[in-house]
């Protein structure tokens, strides 16, 4: 008994046989835990990691790469291995869950070699935490990366006194509520997205089920849209002012820009935050799941030849990023690109946060092109602000008739009923021409006021993607409830493409029938012109059954959606 003991002993505090030891790939595969690195060693092994990052201990982790070990600014010892490189497998790919280190105390993790924090679980129960060193925390989030690399795809844990920990169990609702107010910005947003997430796969049946794609032509949620950083759009003809208005902004010129009187900008670019500036093609970039962009995969190649990120050294860039878009053509040569330009216009409005509309004093007409896409963003409208570019360049009576032709321009386009935000200035980083001197003062009143409004993106974009999946989880219920209804009117036997056209044709009035069924509103379906449409593509006789709980489960997010909203607001504001 007391030799059983003793090994349990041994075991749980890191005995020398097992401190040293490779985790091979059979014994990951035993545990289900191959390539997770959850399991790949004692407390010991995490106790000398974390020893090693507080400068505590002589043992020094070594990459295979450098041998040297780096120093945090303020000169705690940090493995150098920290954000070092994998081994290689025969094609040249990292192999994940592989050791990185001689000591074997850092392994390769979510493609990357990481710092190691995680312990195996204990036989008798969950094990403890394991802290996270401040130090690793703060060089994660120096290089833009979320300390939660370092537990390994473990949960990690912001402490209210501000430690991180690295845990196995799942949060509760609750608590990945509680974490959203805690923390650098970097970590509200993960566990903002997180706690969206968490509700969003209770009620994901209701879309996997109910042919929510091939009607609603909605992919599924993921996560990287909703922890991405609020986005500001850049639309209008060629030669407004788009890109030069976005070096202003940055201080800088984005790799890639051109700026000229033709049409120069021909690509949609993605500049985002980056310390190391550099251009990634748009097939890289809409296969990063972090950054949101899969949905960008249905507009083809063509497309993505044209789109593209540029990653820029500039502060401003940390609160949101911007998207810089082709300026709309006339006649014949908008429609001369390899993909659907109002389509791909559409997707990026539903995602984006605000919309610069921007137009050149001298050519205020909207033409037929740029009508098409205004309305082609539908309930986005309201995002759109609107800039009269180069207005220096005028007298003051010649600016004041064309901004009421603007304004009147406008009217006719925009469908929503109030009037659009028109900032009005020379959006460039150059004196003013004297001639509009007397409208100075306007002009510089304006930039504030742009200024003031972009300072609130962050809060703008959390009620936002709150406010979306409220709708979202609303059309789930919604769109469940009438093909369920529409599959209960199908005949058993025969008859059943003359009864789906019936009903087809008379779904406006199965639109009020269904109104309150389920807790649902008639607003809360889709356009009834559209679904009949979109039904005669549906087989009405392979329609699953709804299950009320799955209802259930929709009214209880639906629930928490003030809290969640409540805690996003005091988060972001």
């Amino acid at each position: 008994m007391q030799a059983l003991a003793l090994f349990f002993l041994m075991w749980f505090t890191g005995s020398p046989c097992g401190r040293g030891a490779r985790v091979g790939s059979a014994d990951l595969s035993a545990s289900g835990l191959d390539g997770t690195g959850d399991e790949l060693g004692e407390i010991g092994i995490a106790q000398s990691a974390l020893q090693m990052a507080s400068g505590n201990t002589s043992v020094a982790a070594q990459s295979e790469d450098d041998p040297a070990a780096s120093q945090d600014p303020s000169g705690t010892a940090l493995p150098n291995n920290l954000l070092g490189s994998c081994p290689k497998d025969s094609n040249g790919m990292d192999i994940d869950g592989q050791y990185c280190d001689s000591e074997q105390l850092t392994k390769c993790c979510a493609s990357k070699c990481r710092y190691r924090t995680t312990v195996r679980q204990s036989t008798f129960g969950s094990s403890a935490p394991v802290e996270v060193p401040k130090a690793v925390a703060d060089k994660l989030l120096e290089e833009g990366l979320h300390p939660s690399v370092a537990c390994c795809r473990l949960n990690v844990y912001l402490s209210p006194d501000g430690a991180w920990s690295c845990r196995k169990e799942a949060m509760s609702l609750n608590e990945e509520i509680e974490q959203i107010s805690r923390g650098p910005l970097a970590h509200r947003w993960e566990s903002f997205a997180r706690a969206v997430m968490s509700m969003y796969n209770s009620v994901s049946k209701l879309e996997s089920r109910f042919e929510w794609q091939p009607v609603l032509n909605k992919a599924p949620l993921t996560k990287g849209e909703i922890k991405a950083k609020p986005l500001v759009m850049m639309i209008g003809g060629y030669s407004t002012g788009k890109t030069t208005f976005i070096k202003s902004l940055l201080g800088k010129e984005y790799r890639g820009s051109h700026i000229g009187v033709e049409p120069t900008t021909d690509t949609f670019t993605y500049v985002a935050y980056g310390k190391e500036e550099r251009i990634t093609p748009g097939e890289i970039v809409s296969v990063d799941s972090e950054k949101g962009f899969e949905g960008l995969a249905q507009f083809g190649n063509g497309f993505l030849h044209s789109f593209r990120e540029s990653r820029v050294d500039s502060e401003v860039l940390n609160n949101f990023a911007i998207l810089d878009t082709p300026g709309v053509l006339s006649g014949e040569k908008q429609n001369s690109r390899d993909y659907d330009f109002e389509k791909v216009i559409a997707w990026f409005a539903d995602r984006a946060d605000m919309i610069f509309l921007a137009f050149d004093i001298h050519k205020i007409d909207i033409s037929d092109e740029l009508k098409s896409v205004i309305r082609c963003v539908g309930s986005n409208q309201h995002k759109f602000r609107i800039l009269l570019n180069k207005a220096d360049s005028l007298e003051p009576a010649t600016l004041m008739r064309s901004y009421g032709g603007l304004m009147y321009g406008l009217g006719r386009v925009f469908t929503t009923p109030e009037l659009k935000r028109i900032y009005v200035g020379s959006f460039r980083d150059e004196p003013y021409d004297s001639k509009s001197a007397i409208l100075h003062s306007i002009f510089e009143s304006d930039k504030r006021l742009l200024d003031e409004d972009m300072k609130h993106l962050s809060a703008e974009s959390s009620k936002q993607k709150v406010n979306s999946f409220i709708a979202r989880v609303k059309l789930q219920k919604a769109f469940a409830t009438l093909l369920d209804y529409l599959r209960q009117q199908m005949p058993a036997m025969w008859g059943a493409e003359k009864k789906k056209q019936e009903l087809i044709a008379r779904l406006p009035h199965i639109y009020d029938t269904i109104d309150g069924v389920n807790g649902i509103s008639k607003g809360d379906l889709p356009d009834v012109s559209m679904m009949q449409e979109r039904l005669l593509h549906l087989d009405f006789t392979k329609i699953n059954t709804l299950k009320q709980v799955w209802i259930q489960r929709a009214d209880a997010v639906l629930a928490r959606m003030s809290d969640l909203s409540a805690a996003a607001v005091a988060a972001f504001s």
